[in-house]
């Protein structure tokens, strides 16, 4: 089994201290937006992945491109007919996970 304990990326951009956290996570999270965006590398920064309870009762996660955010939420485009359509449906609860940063909440 190969070892991979230091295969690591080095994180020293900046750093979040408690004191910096805006109360209003959107704030927060258009800060990140824009910054990764223009760093480059990320060839789709609006890419997120959603993770959902599937209708088997198994947390599934995909690949969705974020279209618009706002102080309501996230909105990201899907099929209701979808398997991940119809396990949002009858379950809101979701996690989105952006190029490392977690958000979690329901979606109405």
């Amino acid at each position: 089994m190969k070892d991979l304990s230091n295969y690591r990326k080095s994180y020293e951009k900046s750093q979040l201290l408690e004191t910096d956290i805006p109360d209003d996570p959107i704030n927060l999270f258009n800060k990140w937006f824009h910054e990764t965006k223009e760093f480059g590398g990320v060839e789709e920064v609006n890419a997120m992945t959603v993770a959902t309870i599937g209708l088997d009762g198994f947390p599934k996660s995909r690949v969705v491109l974020l279209k618009k955010y706002n102080e309501e939420g996230f909105i990201f485009y899907t099929n209701y007919n979808s398997e991940k359509g119809k396990a949002i449906l009858n379950n809101p609860s979701v996690c989105l996970s952006f190029f490392g940063t977690v958000w979690k909440g329901r979606l109405s």
